[in-house]
């Protein structure tokens, strides 16, 4: 057994197996030892493995939302902490709400800005940041856990370094926090907290994970100042070919056919090449992307399967593989994709991965607005 989670799916067409790619919301709890130490324990509890059975299509949908969700919060955010600071009742409690998102988190060394709600359910994760209201709100003293599905806002987390200033911002002050520990964590571990004011960051690790995994990578950051409200900046869309990318596929097989929801697929990890902008990597298109990309990948392996050397000329001009050719076409290595970016803009996606014990590469090249399979190489 791996150290990831495995979820099975069958299909219609393909017998291969998936291991599942939704993105797994973390639970924790709060606990006192009997020495009277703080201690926070990561689990993870049965109901998340069967929801990677049903939730094969989720990730796409919610990295979709998460964007046009978030920009709206932190507009929204600006908007109220820009009245409160000018309310002639500034400083009261009640001059300090703000509807709809109760703080914005900023990680500068990462170029994040997210916005903050309270919970952990997925109408929350859906489109910011949650804060366990299990754990202490910001402070000066105590401890509060921030959590985020991975290839998401917290995408980026794996490269932050000891020393890197995270900042939260609720309606009346900005409180600025210090990294002090990094830790890979299999969930069930308990962790010691600091005992000054503190917040950590919770994931699930590797955060380019296509799949369930058992790890969390967990960043703990110490307070260090508490300052008059820093306004986040002010959010802008994305301007990126990635919003009209369209995948050329054989008109013979069903549009339906050919998305993750309907296929089942190893999942390996999402990288990405070249000079990317780290808006683009933590925004929802990347995913939008992958999505398109495996409509490339599921034609070839739908080709493969039916042995359609005709599907095959109506997409791509590679030569047809005809060693991979099977009655049964199963994957046998994950799938890894990567995505070639210039600022935010797609030049190409490579995606490679074991079939029929064969590692087969598909390279995808972008042409206008057009994803197309430009090569094909099988060893």
């Amino acid at each position: 057994m791996s150290m990831c989670v495995w979820a099975r799916v069958r299909v219609r067409l393909l017998s291969l197996f998936f291991k599942g790619n939704e993105r797994r919301k973390p639970e924790h709890m709060m606990q006192n030892s009997h020495r009277g130490v703080s201690r926070l324990k990561l689990i993870t509890g049965s109901f998340l493995l069967l929801a990677g059975v049903v939730g094969v299509a989720y990730p796409l949908w919610w990295n979709h939302r998460s964007s046009s969700g978030a920009t709206a919060l932190l507009k929204s955010f600006r908007n109220q902490v820009s009245h409160n600071t000018t309310h002639p009742h500034q400083g009261t409690n009640a001059s300090c709400n703000t509807s709809g998102v109760s703080g914005v988190l900023q990680i500068p060394s990462l170029s994040l800005v997210a916005p903050v709600e309270q919970g952990l359910a997925d109408s929350v994760l859906n489109v910011a940041i949650g804060h366990d209201p299990a754990t202490n709100w910001p402070g000066s003293s105590g401890t509060s856990l921030f959590a985020a599905h991975d290839v998401s806002f917290f995408s980026q987390l794996g490269s932050i370094q000891p020393g890197n200033l995270v900042t939260f911002t609720s309606g009346c002050s900005t409180l600025v926090y210090r990294v002090s520990g990094i830790k890979v964590q299999n969930t069930g571990t308990v962790i010691s907290l600091p005992s000054v004011g503190s917040i950590i960051l919770d994931t699930c690790y590797p955060s380019n994970a296509l799949w369930y995994t058992n790890q969390r990578l967990v960043v703990t950051a110490v307070y260090v100042d508490q300052t008059k409200v820093v306004l986040p900046p002010v959010p802008t869309p994305i301007v990126s070919n990635a919003n009209n990318l369209n995948a050329v596929v054989p008109t013979s097989i069903p549009p339906g056919e050919l998305n993750l929801a309907n296929n089942t697929q190893e999942m390996g990890h999402l990288t990405f090449s070249g000079s990317y902008s780290p808006s683009f990597v933590q925004s929802d298109l990347p995913l939008g992307v992958e999505a398109t990309a495996l409509k490339g990948w599921f034609a070839v392996t739908h080709s493969l399967y039916n042995s359609r050397p005709n599907w095959w000329s109506n997409f791509t001009q590679a030569i047809f593989p005809a060693q991979l050719v099977a009655s049964n076409v199963r994957s046998t290595a994950p799938l890894e994709i990567d995505e070639q970016v210039t600022g935010t803009n797609v030049t190409g996606v490579t995606l490679s991965g074991g079939v029929n014990n064969f590692l087969l590469t598909v390279s995808e090249k972008v042409n206008g607005s057009q994803l197309v399979v430009s090569n094909i190489s099988w060893s």
